[in-house]
């Protein structure tokens, strides 16, 4: 479990014993980054956070639909990200993640063994490593949330990219050239667009709930 203080244009590693006191600060906000859920994760979130039961059960047990769920004080999202698998088997990463007025906590998987490490936790080290140079600088959770869902979503573009250009060569394979997707400027053939469908309707909860 890695605890972190955000602070104007600073992050700064904190330990988990800590963390009721960092919840009480004035200034900043933490940001709290689970890679698997485990028995003291969970335990945080129930006893330290108290956060919903069935939002705990949440984020040890792997949920097969994206999901939303808005608190008095906090939002919890539930998001899926294809990770491309051997012979064409495509793992779903979960990410989950809680939304209040001064702390953010992203929760990852349960993740398939054969998943590549670290591939569950991409998009919060990236993240992480634009803090960490000063190049992002969220003043609120739900900022830094949107950093985090903006890369989940560029990589679900890249990967329906990839898959598309498959699709594209094995139709040619198929056909031997004589029937193809065919572009112009009057029809759109590209790849499919990915959707930030989930996050739309809790961005505005999160605002409202956290006064973001």
């Amino acid at each position: 479990m890695d605890v972190r203080l955000v602070t104007d244009g600073a992050v700064e590693d904190r330990s988990a014993g800590e963390l009721a006191a960092l919840l009480g600060r004035a200034a900043g906000f933490v940001w709290v980054d689970i890679p698997f859920c485990d028995a003291d994760a969970e335990r945080v979130l129930s006893q330290v956070f108290g956060f919903h039961p069935m939002a705990v059960r949440d984020c040890v047990e792997r949920n097969r639909v994206p999901k939303v769920h808005a608190y008095a004080d906090h939002v919890f999202v539930v998001l899926h990200a294809p990770e491309q698998g051997e012979r064409g088997h495509v793992h779903y990463i979960e990410l989950d993640q809680f939304i209040g007025r001064n702390y953010l906590v992203t929760v990852h998987g349960p993740v398939n063994p054969v998943v590549e490490a670290g591939g569950a936790q991409r998009e919060t080290q990236a993240v992480l490593a634009r803090l960490r140079a000063g190049r992002l600088r969220p003043a609120t959770p739900f900022e830094l949330s949107y950093a985090i869902v903006s890369a989940l979503i560029r990589s679900q573009e890249a990967y329906v990219e990839t898959v598309t250009s498959d699709v594209w060569r094995l139709e040619q394979r198929v056909t031997g050239g004589a029937s193809g997707i065919r572009r112009s400027s009057s029809t759109n053939c590209s790849a499919p667009a990915t959707s930030s469908w989930p996050y739309a309707p809790w961005a505005r909860w999160a605002r409202r709930s956290t006064g973001g």
